[in-house]
């Protein structure tokens, strides 16, 4: 990843090592009646574990259609084997089976290709609450139903690590306090028509205030009786709503910004006590910010004008600027380029 990222400010480091986000059944189990859309991506390195990570995938292309995620009701009367089930995830073509309860996310099955797979012993996929540096690992067994004509015994292991802390940078896109879990799978399925080996390592990155991973990166490795290995990498980007302050794609109003060049977001509006302003730059820029009150005066220039490196700077605004209630403006100078905030004090 860029080194040149880690130029960030001491208050912002200290801010998203004390407030790691902490996965939990209320903020992030799958329910009935969500739905979001997946945009694949291209594959790129995972990056390091860690706290104070900043993973930099804001160059990596996507893909133009994206696919639809949805969670619904599990129909027992389709799937009469997979007992305990009480959600349904179809995706890309696959149905997930889950069991969702307050403390754990087990996966109890699956379809892919008319292949019904159920699991006597079920993949955990997740204990809540789990939060950065909390790991786990567990065993599954099951079986493949090939319409009835064939059948497979299923069985492996896996190790779930919550080993990741820190900034992740999207095209167009960056959330702080972001907690990366990582999972290692091992599976052996064995059929009439000999056996199949399977290991991959899935990075799923959580951003505060999204219910589902906003980032999946895959490696899968199988292995077919003597032949080859077969290695196939993945990546996909989830868009849906959130109560977080990521900056999402395509956003462009009076408090946030994209441009080929840099990102800019003001956060929250009207704010009381103290506003926070977060730009990302993807090449170093000479920089200005200044404050306005509602007749043009100038209040004060927050950040002098200067050339500052790439990646993600913040700062912000507090009692210490001795404003009364009322309507300002930010106005952010990128090179050549000018952004200006409305934004009220209440």
């Amino acid at each position: 990843m860029k080194r040149s990222l880690l130029i960030i400010s001491t208050i912002f480091i200290s801010v998203f090592a004390f407030s790691q986000l902490s996965l939990s059944y209320k903020n992030n189990a799958p329910s009935p009646g969500d739905s979001v859309s997946i945009v694949k991506m291209q594959y790129l390195s995972p990056g390091n574990g860690g706290s104070g990570q900043i993973w930099d995938f804001s160059k990596a292309t996507l893909e133009t259609k994206p696919f639809t995620s949805k969670v619904t009701a599990f129909p027992q009367e389709k799937y009469p084997d997979a007992t305990d089930c009480n959600v349904l995830v179809e995706e890309d073509g696959v149905e997930y089976m889950y069991k969702v309860s307050e403390n754990l996310f087990e996966e109890k099955g699956y379809t892919k290709k008319n292949i019904v797979y159920t699991f006597s012993e079920p993949v955990i996929k997740m204990k809540y609450p789990f939060t950065y540096n909390q790991s786990y690992s567990g065993k599954f067994k099951g079986k493949g139903d090939f319409k009835g004509t064939a059948y497979s015994d299923v069985s492996g292991d896996y190790t779930i690590t919550a080993d990741g802390h820190g900034t992740l940078i999207l095209p167009s896109t960056y959330y702080s306090d972001v907690l990366r879990v990582k999972v290692e799978k091992n599976v052996l399925e064995i059929s009439h028509c000999g056996s199949v080996e399977t290991h991959s390592t899935r990075y799923v990155y959580y951003a505060p205030g999204m219910k589902y991973p906003v980032l999946n990166i895959s490696a899968n490795e199988s292995q077919k009786g003597g032949n080859a290995p077969v290695v196939i990498n993945t990546a996909c980007m989830t868009i849906q709503k959130g109560t977080g302050s990521g900056f999402p794609a395509g956003v462009s109003d009076q408090n946030s910004m994209n441009d080929q060049d840099f990102s800019v977001m003001v956060f929250p509006n009207p704010f009381t006590d103290k506003l926070t302003y977060n730009y990302f730059l993807r090449k170093p820029m000479v920089m200005e910010i200044e404050l306005f009150d509602v007749t043009g005066r100038n209040m004060a220039q927050i950040l002098k004008r200067q050339t500052q490196g790439d990646g993600i700077h913040n700062g912000e605004i507090d009692a210490s600027y001795g404003l009364s209630e009322g309507v300002y403006y930010i106005r952010f100078t990128f090179d050549k380029k000018v952004f200006t905030s409305k934004v009220v004090k209440m």
